[in-house]
């Protein structure tokens, strides 16, 4: 049974006294000050000795269960800044050619995500963050396309530098993406 104050503020307004704070016993709420006198003599501290635990730690019968998510987003942020620092370069020299930019895009995110030692990597995760990465890298390739920024020459086995972007994604997002699954293995 719980008893306690549930909101002190209930009941006020313009021209309408205050009545009182509402009194929760059980799953029963009063409003004012009295609740019934039937019930109150269930209420005592020794009641709620199982609620709270003096040896700091948690009463796993009394917490609600979380189902902890991955934290993505310190990785994307260290994707996206590099997403960044490539398009700001070939925009500073657009007849160079950046082979490993879209490489890292694509890979960073999901090996930084699997080294963070403060996040919690399954599977799933890692395979979202490899996902969005190489989106980070493809969108940027063709941002740097469209505004005439990839100039530069293209390894001989490639036809122009769009396709060596979008090969170099690729294999940076089975990189990084193998190498995350194999690190939480």
């Amino acid at each position: 049974m719980y008893a306690g104050v549930v909101d002190p503020h209930v009941g006020t307004g313009v021209g309408r006294p205050h009545p009182g704070p509402r009194i929760a016993l059980g799953l029963q709420e009063f409003e004012g000050t009295d609740p019934p006198a039937t019930g109150v003599s269930d209420c005592r501290m020794s009641d709620y000795d199982g609620m709270i635990r003096h040896t700091n730690t948690v009463d796993a019968e009394m917490t609600p269960q979380i189902i902890a998510r991955t934290d993505i987003r310190r990785a994307l942020v260290w994707g996206a800044l590099l997403t960044v620092l490539w398009v700001a370069v070939a925009l500073l020299r657009p007849a160079t050619t950046f082979h490993l930019a879209p490489f890292l895009v694509a890979a960073a995110p999901p090996v930084l995500l699997v080294l963070d030692e403060g996040a919690s990597a399954d599977r799933a995760s890692v395979l979202r963050i490899g996902v969005i990465s190489t989106a980070l890298a493809l969108g940027a390739a063709l941002l740097l396309l469209a505004i005439g920024a990839m100039k530069g020459p293209a390894f001989e086995v490639f036809p122009s530098p769009l396709v060596e972007a979008f090969a170099f994604a690729a294999v940076g997002a089975v990189g990084g993406i193998g190498f995350g699954w194999w690190r939480i293995r």
